[in-house]
C-alpha cells in the first residue's frame, strides 16, 4: 500500500552528511530515554527527570527543525506529511510494541503468577525465539529477492 500512495521523492545524488541532524538525533533520543527511566525511578516531579525530559524534547524539536530546513538531512520529515505513511508507521510501532511487549510480559506472568522457575520460562519461550529468528531471515532474504518491484493492493469487499 506504502508504495502505491508514497509519492516520489526525487534521488538526490553527491549528497553530503548532516552533520547537525547526525549529532542532535544521538543525543535527543538518550536524554529522552534516560529522562523516562530518572522518572520511573524517582518520580515525575523530580527536578532531574524533569530537566531531562524537557532538554529532550526541546533537543527534538530542534532535531525535527533542522532536518525539515537541511537540504541532505537524515531523516526526510516531509513523508510524515503524508497521513497513509504516518498511519502505517503508527501500525507498525503498535504491531512491534505488541510482539516484542510479549516477549517481556510473558516471562514475567510465567514466573510471578505461574510460578515457573527461570529455566522452565526460559525453555517456554524458546519456540518464540526461534520463530522470531527464522521469520526474519526468511522475510529479509524474501525481501531481498522481491524488493520494492511488486505493487501491493487492498482489496475490499
Amino acid at each position: 500500500m506504502i508504495v502505491i500512495f508514497l509519492p516520489n521523492f526525487e534521488k538526490k545524488k553527491n549528497t553530503k552528511i548532516d552533520i547537525k541532524g547526525a549529532l542532535l538525533s544521538p543525543l535527543a533520543f538518550p536524554i529522552l530515554i534516560y529522562g523516562v527511566h530518572v522518572g520511573s525511578d524517582k518520580g515525575w516531579t523530580n527536578p532531574l527527570a524533569l530537566s531531562l525530559l524537557t532538554l529532550g524534547f526541546i533537543m527534538l524539536l530542534i532535531f525535527i527543525y533542522v532536518e525539515a530546513k537541511t537540504e541532505n538531512p537524515l531523516l526526510e520529515v516531509k513523508v510524515f506529511k503524508v497521513s497513509e505513511f504516518r498511519k502505517g508507521i503508527i501500525l507498525m510501532w503498535l504491531n512491534q510494541a505488541a510482539v516484542f511487549g510479549s516477549m517481556l510480559l510473558i516471562p514475567l506472568y510465567l514466573q510471578n503468577i505461574r510460578n515457573y522457575s527461570s529455566l522452565q520460562c526460559g525453555l517456554m519461550m524458546v519456540p518464540q525465539a526461534v520463530a522470531s529468528f527464522i521469520g526474519m531471515t526468511v522475510g529479509g532474504r524474501l525481501f531481498d529477492c522481491v524488493h520494492c518491484s511488486f505493487r501491493v493492493r487492498a482489496r475490499t469487499g
